[in-house]
């Protein structure tokens, strides 16, 4: 079964779960935010993670028709700057699987002769199944979804990924991607971010961050092209 939780305001909805990333939003990103609606596929019970593989590709297939997807990956943990290590990058061995012309990696460096490896993958038909079996891992951050004809980045792909890791994101011993700070920052570029996660129960969330029209717009849409395959309901607002 999977649930459908919407919000009108994610700061103040303790399902999407963002206590931790509030405490770090300026005022003016406080503000942006409340233009910001969220939706969760929130997909339930012990064959929840076979269910989300199928849910997830077909979710990515409905997308693929008027967007294009983008993942960011990047290493949990800061590391020392070393040769070999920044020759390799972080994928160097899902290189082929993923396909070169869709692979940007770059190496950030935080200061002490440590950086973070991060990639963006562009997923297209040809990756797609490999990238919803294998790359939804550990290094997965989030999705990029932008409307077709629209530009994907502001600048290019490598300031993108630098801007990620130096200002939406806290590093200590770990890196704190605040999602936040992120969705507040393409909430006028024809984007929607997308963020996956576990709650340790066996239920999976799939949560799409966007603008309240066109989160509603492309809510409608999943809705329409999955309801016969998944049995979808909306979820009661009082407890999930």
């Amino acid at each position: 079964m999977i649930e459908i939780h919407k919000s009108e305001n994610i700061l103040d909805d303790q399902f999407f779960n963002f206590d931790y990333s509030k405490q770090f939003l300026s005022e003016r990103e406080i503000v942006g935010l409340q233009e910001i609606k969220g939706v969760s596929f929130y997909v339930k019970g012990e064959t929840s993670f076979l269910e989300f593989d199928v849910f997830l590709k077909q979710l990515f297939k409905i997308l693929l028709s008027k967007y294009k997807i983008y993942l960011i990956l990047s290493e949990n943990y800061p590391d020392s700057i070393n040769r070999l290590r920044s020759y390799k990058k972080l994928l160097y061995k899902r290189e082929e699987k993923i396909g070169k012309e869709n692979l940007h990696q770059t190496e950030v460096e935080i200061g002490n002769k440590k950086s973070i490896l991060t990639s963006i993958i562009k997923v297209d038909e040809n990756n797609l199944d490999y990238c919803v079996q294998n790359l939804i891992d550990s290094l997965f951050r989030f999705g990029l979804i932008v409307k077709k004809g629209k530009r994907s980045f502001r600048e290019s792909k490598e300031e993108y990924l630098q801007e990620i890791i130096k200002e939406k994101a806290n590093i200590n011993n770990r890196l704190e991607l605040n999602l936040l700070k992120v969705a507040e920052s393409n909430k006028s570029s024809n984007s929607f971010i997308i963020r996956i996660q576990s709650d340790g129960r066996d239920n999976i969330s799939i949560e799409i961050y966007g603008s309240k029209k066109e989160v509603d717009e492309l809510t409608m849409k999943i809705r329409e092209e999955m309801e016969l395959k998944f049995y979808l309901r909306e979820a009661e607002r009082n407890g999930h």
